[in-house]
């Protein structure tokens, strides 16, 4: 009998000792370089944009939370300017190619304003203290998921006014979304 309750206590010891060196594995992956969260050093979310930005909290949460917040959205919003510039070429490029003519408004005349009103919208997806260099900063993770996304892409389409054949939509639209991943994409290579 002892030597049941032994063995039933030796197995208990080594389960438990091999479920934290899992938990130590799990944690280790969820964090980036320099020992930070992995959502702080790679904002992500499928399909959409993110923003993570962190302020050193000064125990006033309340500013503290604000400060990062508007970081985060400007951020983002400086983001979508990229993508709308990226838009504008590629459709004067596609309506070159195949009518010569175009009218309507500039992707980047309508932007701004739709994107401000699109990011008054957003809201943290996720708020923690992080330590950076041996301080307690406040981080913030600012997300514009799809349907966002997708609304702001047609909006802006919309008020542009200008007649969008639908092929040349989808390849805006991806456009749009792939520029992202491009920049995803060299932030990897950069490891």
């Amino acid at each position: 009998m002892k030597k049941k309750i032994i063995g039933v206590t030796c197995a208990v010891l080594m389960t438990a000792c091999a479920s934290t060196e899992q938990a130590a594995d799990t944690q280790q992956s969820q964090q980036g370089a320099g020992g930070l969260p992995q959502w702080v050093m790679n904002p992500y979310i499928d399909d959409g944009f993110a923003s993570a930005q962190c302020v050193p909290y000064s125990n006033n949460m309340s500013i503290d939370r604000q400060l990062a917040l508007a970081n985060a959205r400007t951020d983002l919003a400086q983001q979508l300017e990229t993508k709308v510039a990226v838009l504008d070429k590629v459709f004067r490029e596609r309506t070159d190619v195949s009518s010569g003519v175009s009218s309507g408004s500039t992707f980047s005349s309508v932007a701004k304003q739709l994107t401000q009103q699109t990011l008054i919208g957003t809201r943290a997806e996720r708020v923690e203290f992080v330590e950076i260099d041996g301080k307690k900063n406040l981080c913030v993770l600012v997300t514009m998921g799809r349907d966002k996304t997708l609304a702001l892409f047609d909006n802006m389409l919309a008020a542009s006014e200008r007649q969008v054949q639908p092929d040349t939509r989808e390849v805006l639209l991806q456009q749009f979304k792939g520029a992202q991943a491009q920049q995803e994409l060299n932030e990897e290579m950069a490891r």
